[in-house]
């Protein structure tokens, strides 16, 4: 990863916005990709701007001085609920959030109806490059049941305990890019799974991916939940961006738009026989 590839990425993120622009920046972290000193930004994290600071005040990785003041917390339930009701945004960002997300496609109903005629712009990690290379691609279904089970603590429950079973690294780093010969090893034994699952008996929130992607796998989720009337989002684009994720834009679809045509299955299919040709070459970079 370079510099040119960093700035290429903010580039795509910056296309078509001015500082008049209104933006709702999702989990900007230490990472901020609209500084408010620039933009006209809402910031919206699970934490206050000196609890962030404290969660990565050891980590010699983190410059904390890059962590903003946080306009909304957003803890828990949908987040169109920590919003204000008249809150209309023309761009809504969020980078590396939303395979975090315990219901994303409550995420994208409620991100959709605050859009207008505005665009979403995703960076999503693409599991067949970091720490979820181990981990099977979600799929609209999960989606779909994620957002409409009555027991979310059981589903996270299951789900935590998937990544310990599968959460990996290679050489201590959490995400390589396209490299040959790779070793991956576990980060967790089966006796931490053990433990986790004898004592699952709490709701309490963990921060982990939930949902693991690579681009196809991705969108073949956005077309299908589109055509199943789901979400009104449509992708208008998905590229690569740094070594480990791809960037997706996605805006609402007018009214006039073919859910059901044979244009989109044919899609489907073709995205279908393009996750098979991406997990391959997941598989050519093993050792």
């Amino acid at each position: 990863m370079t510099q040119t590839d960093i700035q290429v990425r903010t580039k795509w993120f910056h296309r078509g916005i001015s500082d008049r622009t209104s933006i709702l920046e999702v989990g900007a972290g230490y990472q901020p990709l609209f500084p408010k000193a620039e933009f006209s930004v809402t910031t919206v994290d699970h934490a206050c701007r000196d609890e962030l600071v404290r969660k990565w005040a050891s980590n010699p990785r983190v410059d904390t001085d890059n962590v903003q003041e946080v306009d909304v917390v957003w803890e828990d339930g949908r987040i169109r609920s920590t919003l204000p009701d008249s809150a209309e945004y023309e761009l809504v960002v969020a980078s590396h959030v939303i395979e975090h997300l315990p219901d994303p496609l409550g995420f994208l109903i409620d991100i959709s109806n605050c859009l207008g005629d505005g665009v979403v712009r995703l960076a999503i990690p693409d599991k067949r490059f970091c720490f979820d290379l181990f981990k099977p691609v979600s799929t609209a279904g999960d989606f779909v049941f994620s957002h409409n089970t009555s027991d979310q603590v059981t589903l996270d429950q299951c789900k935590f305990l998937d990544h310990l079973l599968s959460d990996a690294h290679c050489d201590g780093e959490v995400s390589w890019g396209l490299s040959r010969g790779l070793r991956p090893k576990f980060v967790s034994t089966l006796d931490a799974a053990r433990q986790y699952n004898s004592s699952l008996n709490g709701g309490n929130y963990q921060d982990f991916h939930r949902w693991s992607f690579t681009p196809s796998s991705f969108s073949l989720i956005m077309l299908e939940l589109f055509s199943l009337g789901l979400t009104d989002l449509e992708i208008t684009d998905v590229r690569p961006g740094l070594e480990y994720e791809f960037l997706c834009e996605a805006k609402v679809a007018p009214p006039f738009r073919e859910r059901m045509g044979p244009s989109n299955e044919n899609r489907r299919l073709v995205l279908r026989r393009q996750i098979i040709h991406e997990l391959s070459v997941q598989h050519q970079t093993l050792a």
